[in-house]
């Protein structure tokens, strides 16, 4: 029923993160509705912290399906989405945009 996934950033270029978007196509019986953001610069395995667990409504959000979690910036290397649970008995999940600046 969780999961989770580990993503690096351009060769692992620390990044100013800030929020992370969610795609929701259409209200559907399986659509994700918790999920957990953590940072982490230690790699994939290391220890990452908590910014929180956030829920996604069951609809499309307009104009384009997107629903965006905002949190306080932090600068990492990796982030890490943690799947908390859905709305039926598996979780659909779509796409993620991680909205941040590259650091210079």
């Amino acid at each position: 029923y969780d999961g989770e996934g580990v993503w690096a950033f351009n060769g692992e270029t620390p990044v100013m993160l800030e929020a992370v978007d969610v795609f929701v196509p259409a209200r559907q019986d399986y659509t994700l509705k918790e999920f957990e953001v953590l940072v982490g610069d230690e790699g994939p395995t290391g220890t990452f912290k908590s910014l929180g667990t956030f829920t996604v409504k069951n609809r499309k959000v307009m104009p384009d399906g997107y629903q965006r979690f905002t949190f306080p910036k932090v600068m990492t290397k990796y982030l890490k989405i943690k799947f908390v649970s859905g709305y039926g008995g598996y979780i659909a999940a779509y796409e993620f945009r991680a909205i941040g600046k590259l650091a210079e």
